[in-house]
């Protein structure tokens, strides 16, 4: 949490917003009834929270001048000046929102196609587009005033990731005898754990007490709201934090990044209102948000059922848990279930006002409408493997639990936790101490031989109807990838 002592106050959009001690500025809009934060990349439609995590476009704000600042992970701080993006003349009313309506008249890498002739005028339909595009704009009297430090720092083991696999391998690194750099993005250990009451209930003190020996351990450094975003040659990992860019060199590295949740593809799947599970957890519990009126939760694992009782006891009216399995994924205590069934599409332009629901496989004819503010989902993780990757690891498609896992790690490499595709918590456990164990003893790398899940790979519903994002961040809908691979 912040260091912030009492409430401040700042602007969004000329709009005068207060902050409570701790709250991030995305948090601070939710509060507020802003809830239209960012206006889409191509389509200019009206676009609120989704990921609360930093992981999605939507919070994308300009921040005292700087651009494409992420403000649902950014602290709210007295006087700041936050503006939204890529809207004309504002959000409320964005002209450029005439695109959404144009839709089939600009199919991906239209412009490549249309305006390079006649020739001479691409100059003129460049600037067009180059100005259109983008998301935020650079401000030319103070983008360049800021000034970023660089950090040169060597660790025997560097652990990239402060859930709870990436806590457990550095207390094993660290009693293996080796100095530890554990690097985590948030400014408080835990990873998911650490916005789910239900899932640490049964485990509060082994909670706090994991966190407390990797801070009282004088051979873990901790560097807090710090990004891994590259692993280079002979284990160079790139850390950025802050205003400084740190170079730092590792005997071994145990990548513990954990898992992105996955949302479904149906049409309106980007309307303000619709949200993931662990966004919603941590607005709730970190922000001390709450969510007014209906909301229905669709879910195919235990995870949706936990958020559905965390908003419910906020006071929110969960009006349907829609469970794809035959039979409840979890206790639903008193809260209404549809099982065996799947959201088709969501109604509402600038907030969600109902949702369609209907069976998960079959005809789509048997649906129902059902009147709501919030459509949340909770469908499970994929990994978060992209350093994994770019380490010269190599990936494989696990069908059985429908995501991509590493079955070969380059040398000096080891993975533990949801970046494996392991979600149980004490499996998470498990996997952190071996791969600390293997790091401490400089065994990292080699083939890992993947075991197949004892449970069927999810099923999805194909959408069907107008635009369903598979991409939020360049507005790609299902279509668009149709449309590419009969290309």
């Amino acid at each position: 949490m912040s260091s912030q002592e009492g409430p401040c106050t700042f602007t969004f959009d000329g709009r005068s917003i207060t902050a409570r001690p701790g709250q991030t500025i995305a948090g601070a809009l939710h509060q507020d009834g802003v809830h239209v934060v960012s206006r889409s990349f191509k389509y200019h439609r009206p676009r609120g929270l989704f990921c609360a995590t930093g992981r999605c476009p939507n919070c994308l704000c300009t921040v005292d001048g700087y651009p494409n600042v992420r403000t649902c992970v950014t602290p709210a701080s007295q006087g700041m000046a936050v503006r939204s993006q890529n809207a004309w003349p504002g959000l409320k009313w964005d002209v450029l929102s005439i695109f959404d309506r144009l839709h089939r008249f600009m199919p991906v890498g239209f412009y490549y196609r249309v305006m390079h002739k006649p020739r001479f005028l691409w100059p003129v339909f460049e600037a067009i587009v180059r100005r259109i595009a983008g998301l935020g704009r650079v401000d030319r009297q103070s983008g360049g005033s800021r000034r970023y430090d660089r950090q040169t720092l060597h660790s025997d083991v560097v652990v990239i990731g402060g859930g709870w696999a990436g806590m457990h391998a550095a207390i094993a690194a660290s009693r293996g005898g080796r100095d530890v750099t554990l690097v985590d993005d948030r400014e408080n250990l835990g990873g998911h754990v650490l916005f789910d009451p239900g899932a640490r209930v049964d485990r509060e003190t082994e909670f706090e007490s994991t966190v407390q020996a990797v801070l009282d351990d004088p051979r873990i450094r901790v560097l807090h709201r710090a990004t891994a975003f590259g692993c280079y040659e002979d284990r160079l990992v790139a850390v950025q934090t802050g205003d400084r860019m740190i170079r730092l060199r590792a005997g071994q590295v145990v990548v513990a990044t954990g898992g992105w949740e996955q949302p479904l593809v149906f049409p309106g799947n980007d309307r303000p209102g619709v949200m993931l599970a662990g966004g919603v957890q941590k607005m709730l519990w970190q922000d001390g948000c709450l969510f007014p009126g209906d909301a229905v939760v669709v879910t195919d694992n235990q995870n949706g059922y936990r958020v559905a009782h965390s908003l419910a006891a906020c006071g929110t009216r969960v009006v349907a848990i829609v469970d794809h399995n035959a039979t409840p994924a979890g206790d639903p205590g008193d809260l209404p279930v549809w099982t065996g069934q799947t959201i088709h599409s969501v109604r509402g332009h600038r907030h969600v006002t109902s949702a369609v629901i209907g069976p998960l496989e079959g005809a789509s004819s048997a649906t129902e409408s059902i009147s709501c503010r919030w459509v949340v989902q909770a469908v499970g993780f994929t990994t978060a493997s992209g350093l994994l990757a770019q380490a010269g690891c190599r990936l494989v498609y696990d069908e059985s639990r429908d995501l991509f896992r590493a079955d070969q790690l380059a040398d000096g490499f080891r993975a533990a936790g949801s970046v494996n595709g392991t979600f149980d918590i004490d499996a998470c456990a498990r996997e952190g101490r071996l791969a600390g164990e293997v790091a401490a003893a400089g065994e990292g790398g080699g083939t890992v031989d993947l075991i197949p899940a004892e449970t069927s790979p999810p099923v999805r519903r194909p959408p069907d109807g107008k635009k369903a994002f598979v991409c939020l961040c360049e507005d790609v809908t299902d279509k668009d990838l149709f449309d590419a691979v009969a290309e």
